[in-house]
């Protein structure tokens, strides 16, 4: 997955409420440990646009399920690195950023009371993955 580093304070200022939570949670966290930058996916600036659009024209917004669908080809493409071999390292890391976000987003729609059971098993496929890492 292509990443790209970014300044946290000037991102957080520029994007303010069109953040994903994910990345959201990373930056404030980033900042906590006293880091200005930060190395997020480089697919963010269009989603940054696509969410800016669906802000302002929130009756065109579909009802499909994009976040679990965003949320499983970030998941399919960690699972091409695996096995492709890649450094298993980044991988741990990345899924354990993805574990952090899957996380964030049950939650949040358990609290808004949203259907969870695609994410649920999302999560499930990720600890599964890396355990099998762990294992070998």
């Amino acid at each position: 997955m292509e990443k790209i580093t970014i300044n946290i304070d000037h991102f957080l200022n520029e994007y303010s409420g069109l953040i994903p939570d994910e990345i959201l949670v990373r930056c404030c966290d980033a900042q906590d440990n006293g880091e200005e930058t930060i190395d997020i996916r480089a697919t963010i600036f269009d989603e940054i646009k696509i969410e800016r659009f669906y802000q302002q024209n929130p009756t065109l917004r579909p009802k499909t399920d994009w976040v679990s669908i965003a949320a499983a080809e970030r998941v399919i493409d960690v699972m091409k690195s695996y096995i492709k071999g890649e450094n298993e390292a980044e991988i741990e890391s990345e899924l354990s950023q993805q574990l952090q976000s899957l996380g964030i987003l049950i939650d949040s729609r358990k609290v808004n009371d949203e259907p969870t059971l695609t994410l649920e098993r999302l999560y499930e496929e990720i600890m599964w993955l890396k355990s099998e890492i762990l294992n070998q």
